[in-house]
């Protein structure tokens, strides 16, 4: 009689979908999810790095390698490019954080040459809505210039 009263219960439960993994209101399809909020505050940023071969002071320059990342005594990330590349873009980054990112360029005999170590913040919601006013349609990747060590342009910006 127990073990009767016991399955009639869980048949009970099992028809309502208590217990059943099923949605609280019986398998209807779940809620919208939250959209996500529109806006220039609410994009995401990314940043342009731009250097010259030509300025470097390593001639012949084969290889180039971009260290950056969110403290100035570690650059954790590590990108490589191929010459004749003058430039990469980082992204989606994250709003509100300073980079710091240095450049090194490698020629055919492993001299190295690089740029001082440099620090970015991305602009502040209103700076961007500033400059989307300003300049309507621009594609808004923030740009850093890298200046190679040992050039008349490296103390620059």
């Amino acid at each position: 009689m127990k073990k009767t009263i016991l399955f009639l219960a869980a048949m009970a439960l099992a028809g309502a979908g208590i217990g059943c993994g099923k949605d609280k209101d019986n398998g209807a399809a779940p809620p919208p999810a939250e959209e996500k909020p529109v806006g220039p505050c609410f994009e995401d940023i990314s940043i342009k790095v731009n250097w010259s071969l030509e300025d470097a002071p390593a001639h012949s320059i084969q290889h180039v390698q971009l260290d950056w990342g969110y403290k100035k005594d570690q650059l954790a990330f590590v990108e490589e490019v191929n010459v004749p590349a003058t430039s990469i873009e980082l992204g989606p980054l994250i709003r509100g954080i300073n980079y710091y990112f240095q450049l090194k360029g490698f020629n055919r005999r492993g001299e190295v040459t690089s740029t001082p170590v440099k620090e970015l913040g991305p602009p502040t919601c209103k700076e961007l809505e500033t400059i989307r006013q300003t300049k309507p349609g621009y594609d808004y990747p923030l740009e850093v210039n890298m200046k190679w060590h040992g050039t008349q342009h490296d103390d620059e910006d």
